[in-house]
């Protein structure tokens, strides 16, 4: 590892390199372009800059879209009792030094995205949307004014839970009216002949298989992580957990026929993951006093479920790897026996390359050394299998 500016400039040279070399045409980074986690704002223009230069190669005639992941964070921070580094939060005043607004004016993506609430982080550049070819891309922000702490009590311990008693979003949380701008996306694409395919992009993963099963879209099934708003002078709990809101996403995903994959980033490793109708991932009726006994078995699949979905994780971008842990769903795949492919895992660096045809998308997963660890003909064809 070269470090640059807090960017691992030498992993991103030369994955970049590994998909000019493959002809690809556009690219996708789903977050976490550098260390970040600073108070300074020049800092963290800094390290977007760095990472920019790292990439250059590739930007050079290919265009990227970047999405913030929860390490492009420009926070002000506090010393609190209960965490282990401090409590941080979204740099203020939000219109000119929040991370949305450094992270907008350092990079070029389109302004589609959902209207913001008064007083808070625009979503313009961290959200959107882009057409390439016969392919609709969305990207959303699941680290939208993030705010961040780390439990003293032990390394197992649920993360970004003071949002409660100072206001904040936790890590993975995505709030109303970006659900509420989510869903008509999709639901447009759908109807659009111009478009066959629909692929969706952010950073979180939303069925987490490494150390972040304790916070992404899951939280331990903890479904009393949600974002905080203080206003009246009290702290106002937004109305949806993190796992109705997880599960209210991969409903809308799942409606999609053309809709491919969701792919994430954040752990350090590869893996895909089947969610159809039989895998267990926690149905809302699960939720008992705002959390589900999974570790126990007591946990259902997802209703409302309509076409099967692959959910790709895409972090292995040079920082150090993440081991795998044993979540509901991965559990349920490795006890269908071989010949199953319903969940893969790898820690290595890697990149994912994506092919459109008429017949539907490939995958081939191609790692630093240039060698293919995995892939898919159709990543539609459990679509069809499932008829």
């Amino acid at each position: 590892m070269s470090e640059y500016l807090k960017v691992n400039y030498d992993a991103m040279e030369r994955l970049t390199a590994i998909a000019q070399f493959h002809g690809t045409q556009v690219v996708l980074f789903g977050g976490d372009l550098s260390n970040g986690y600073t108070q300074y704002e020049a800092d963290f223009q800094a390290q977007l800059r760095a990472w920019k230069q790292a990439v250059s190669g590739l930007t050079n005639s290919i265009p990227i879209y970047a999405l913030p992941g929860n390490h492009e964070a420009l926070l002000k921070s506090f010393n609190d009792t209960e965490s282990k580094y401090g409590v941080g939060f979204d740099r203020w005043p939000y219109d000119k030094h929040s991370t949305e607004a450094i992270f907008a004016q350092e990079m070029v993506n389109p302004t589609d995205g959902p209207k913001a609430r008064d007083g808070f982080p625009s979503y313009d550049e961290t959200a959107y949307t882009f057409q390439y070819g016969c392919v609709k891309f969305i990207g959303f922000n699941t680290n939208y004014w993030m705010e961040s702490d780390s439990s003293k009590s032990s390394k197992s311990a649920l993360q970004n839970q003071l949002t409660q008693k100072y206001g904040g979003c936790p890590e993975g949380y995505v709030m109303s009216e970006q659900l509420q701008w989510l869903e008509p996306q999709i639901a447009a694409a759908d109807k659009d002949e111009s478009v066959k395919y629909i692929i969706l992009f952010a950073h979180e993963p939303i069925f987490p298989n490494g150390k972040h099963l304790q916070d992404a879209m899951w939280y331990n099934g903890n479904n009393n992580s949600r974002a905080c708003v203080f206003a009246n002078g009290k702290i106002n709990p937004e109305k949806l957990g993190v796992i109705e809101v997880r599960n209210r996403i991969a409903r809308v995903v799942s409606q999609s026929a053309k809709t491919v994959c969701v792919i994430n980033s954040d752990e350090h490793a590869y893996y895909r993951t089947k969610i159809d109708k039989n895998t267990p991932v926690g149905d809302d009726r699960d939720i008992v006093d705002n959390q589900i006994d999974w570790k126990n078995g007591k946990i259902s699949p997802l209703s409302g479920l309509k076409h099967p979905k692959w959910y790709i994780v895409c972090g292995g971008g040079g920082a150090p790897f993440s081991a795998e842990k044993t979540s509901p769903w991965n559990r349920y795949w490795k006890s269908q026996g071989r010949g199953q492919r319903g969940y893969r895992y790898t820690p290595q660096e890697h990149i994912l390359l994506f092919s459109t045809s008429d017949r539907g998308v490939s995958l081939r997963v191609v790692n630093s050394l240039g060698e293919t660890i995995d892939g898919e003909r159709n990543l539609l064809s459990i679509q069809e299998a499932a008829k």
